[in-house]
């Protein structure tokens, strides 16, 4: 349900990034020339990597889309996640409301993901696509990063053998 309070941090982080109280490596902007060879070199150097999508519309989108999912019931509804299914936590798909707390789950790559973008409708279907959007490109720059550490690792880098 607080999908509309982090948006605005998360909109606040992506406008000053300089405004973290934390000394951090720089936000890297993943569509820089370079991008994947300064992320990986951060990766070494710090064990992590602060990256800002190519469009910064898209998590906006997503979590815009995922505030209206959460308000309407009959989306929650449409889209909950089935007593069997429940167990497989890495396959299913769709809405989950246990323990106190509620969420919309989607594995993109699984099989459950066509099946749930099919059969949404309304807010779920916008959410469900929003978060399948926001997903592939968070996996497009991790793919980017991750062939250019095993690049390295394979010119006797610290990641391979030479």
């Amino acid at each position: 349900r607080g999908c509309g309070a982090l948006a605005r941090m998360a909109a606040m982080a992506a406008s000053d990034p300089a405004s973290d109280p934390v000394e951090a490596p720089a936000v890297l902007e993943a569509a820089a020339p370079g991008f994947a060879a300064r992320a990986a070199a951060s990766l070494r150097a710090d064990g992590f990597v602060r990256v800002r999508l190519k469009s910064t519309d898209l998590a906006s989108a997503m979590y815009e889309r995922c505030a209206a999912f959460f308000d309407d019931p009959e989306a929650s509804r449409s889209t909950h996640i089935p007593p069997r299914d429940r167990s497989a936590h890495d396959r299913r798909c769709g809405y989950s409301r246990e323990r106190g707390r509620e969420f919309l789950e989607l594995h993109p790559r699984a099989a459950c993901a066509a099946a749930a973008l099919a059969k949404a409708d309304g807010p779920a279907a916008a959410a469900l696509q929003a978060v399948a959007e926001c997903a592939e490109a968070c996996h497009a720059v991790a793919v980017a990063v991750l062939e250019e550490l095993a690049a390295e690792g394979g010119e006797g880098g610290e990641g391979g053998a030479a």
